[in-house]
This record gives structure tokens, C-alpha cells and sequence, in this order.
């Protein structure tokens, strides 16, 4: 392996991926001697626990109340009902937690693989409730703070709402 050869001319400790497994090198040149330790299961137990780190966040709509004072209270209902069903099923089809905080405020909690993808997405539901809102001519928009951390849940919640400051 031409990669292992480069690695100990110029390296006494470094990981290198020998079919398949990845190693840790320590090489001890005045004694011609090269310690190879097994770290595929540390770092396939490191990968799981990286991804399943809680995500929380919150989805905001935006301007709601403003938006929907002029709307008879039948059409609010309505619109209130698709808006937490464009939620929900962005929810269910993501795989994301979704409980309702507020009539404006919905809270998400997932692990990190599950925001991965939905980064992915570019968080395209922030669209659907665009075009939804565009649609009835509301001026009604969405944001969402998130936060992924190896920290406590009320702590995560609040860099989510941090972040949602910034949104």
C-alpha cells in the first residue's frame, strides 16, 4: 500500500484504512517496530452515537396573528388546519417529532442523521408554507431555529430559540 509507505517515511503516528478497517499506526523507528490498533469498532460506535446527538428546533410562523386578523374566524380554522397539516406532514414523512407549542410556534425533535437529510432539503417546507400562504394571500411566513448538541434539552432549546432569532 503506497499510502502506508508515504505515511511512514514521514509520520510516526497516524490512522490509515487497511482493507476495510481503519487502524491507528505507532511506529517506533529505533526499534523497527509498527503497532497497528483495530479502531473500526470505535469509530463505527462513535459514527451511531454522532448521528442519534438530539436535535431539537422550533418552527415559527411568522406574522400569523397580524396576518390573519382581517379573516372571519371560519376561514382562520381553515387556515390554521392546513398550515398544521402541511406541519405534520412534512413531520411524519421526515420522521421528525412535531408537537404544537403556540398557534405560531411547532416544536421538532429528531436525531442528527434525520437533520442531515432534511438539510439536504434545504428545509423545504419553509416553501410549502410560502406557496401555501402565497396562495390565500397571507403574509404569513415560517422560520425555523435548530440546534444539534451534545448538551442537556433545555439547553438545546435554547440555542434553537437562538437561532430562530436569526432566522
Amino acid at each position: 500500500n503506497s499510502e502506508l509507505v508515504e505515511k511512514l517515511k514521514s509520520k510516526s503516528e497516524f490512522d490509515i484504512v487497511l482493507y476495510g478497517k481503519e487502524y491507528q499506526c505507532s511506529l517506533l523507528r529505533e526499534d523497527n517496530i509498527l503497532f497497528l490498533t483495530d479502531k473500526t469498532d470505535y469509530r463505527e460506535l462513535e459514527t451511531k452515537y454522532r448521528e442519534r446527538t438530539l436535535a431539537a428546533g422550533i418552527i415559527n410562523l411568522d406574522n400569523l396573528d397580524q396576518a390573519l386578523i382581517v379573516v372571519d374566524p371560519q376561514e382562520r380554522s381553515m387556515i390554521l388546519s392546513n398550515l398544521i397539516g402541511i406541519i405534520s406532514e412534512w413531520c411524519n414523512k421526515n420522521n421528525i417529532y412535531v408537537r404544537g407549542y403556540s398557534e405560531d410556534q411547532y416544536i421538532i425533535l429528531m436525531d442528527r442523521q434525520t437533520l442531515n437529510k432534511v438539510l439536504e432539503t434545504q428545509f423545504d417546507i419553509l416553501d410549502e408554507i410560502k406557496e401555501f400562504c402565497e396562495k390565500k394571500d397571507l403574509r404569513i411566513t415560517a422560520s425555523i431555529g435548530i440546534c444539534c448538541e451534545d448538551k442537556s434539552v433545555s439547553e438545546i432549546m435554547e440555542l434553537a430559540k437562538n437561532q430562530l432569532s436569526f432566522a
